[in-house]
C-alpha cells in the first residue's frame, strides 16, 4: 500500500469526524430532547455513512482508487461510530436511564437498517447501471 493511499484513508477519516462532529452539534440545536440526542445523532452518521459506503463499493462509482480510498476507509470510517453506540448501550447498562430498553432496541435497529442500507444503495445502483442481474 503507498504512502499516498494512506495519506488519503487518513485526511478522509479526518474530514468524516469533523463532519460527524457538526452533524452533533446542529442536531443539539434542532431541539431533539436531551436523552436522545446521542442516539439519534448516531442513528443519522451511521445510516448515511452504510448509505455513503454502499455508493462507494458499488459498481456504479467509477472512480480512482484514491478516490474510494478517501471516501471508503477514510470518510466513511471516520464518519461513521460503532464507539458511539457502544458507549450508549454501556451507558443504559448501568443505569442511567429509565428507558434502557429503547437505547437497545434502537441499536439493534441501526445495525439492521445500516447493512439494508449499504446493501440497498449498492445493489440499487448497481442493478439501475445494468451491472448485475
Amino acid at each position: 500500500m503507498s504512502f499516498t493511499i494512506l495519506f488519503l484513508v487518513f485526511l478522509g477519516g479526518a474530514a468524516g469526524s469533523l463532519t460527524r462532529y457538526f452533524i452533533g452539534l446542529s442536531v443539539e440545536q434542532v431541539g431533539v430532547p436531551l436523552f436522545l440526542i446521542e442516539l439519534v445523532v448516531t442513528a443519522v452518521v451511521n445510516l448515511s455513512g452504510a448509505s455513503l459506503l454502499g455508493f462507494v463499493h458499488s459498481q456504479a462509482f467509477k472512480a480512482s482508487q484514491k478516490a474510494k480510498a478517501f471516501w471508503g476507509s477514510g470518510f466513511a470510517g471516520g464518519f461513521t461510530t460503532m464507539s458511539g453506540l457502544a458507549l450508549i448501550t454501556i451507558g443504559q447498562t448501568l443505569g442511567l436511564s429509565d428507558v434502557g430498553y429503547l437505547y437497545w432496541m434502537a441499536v439493534a435497529a441501526q445495525f439492521v437498517l445500516g447493512i439494508m442500507a449499504y446493501w440497498f444503495v449498492r445493489s440499487g445502483l448497481d442493478k439501475a447501471k445494468g451491472l448485475v442481474d
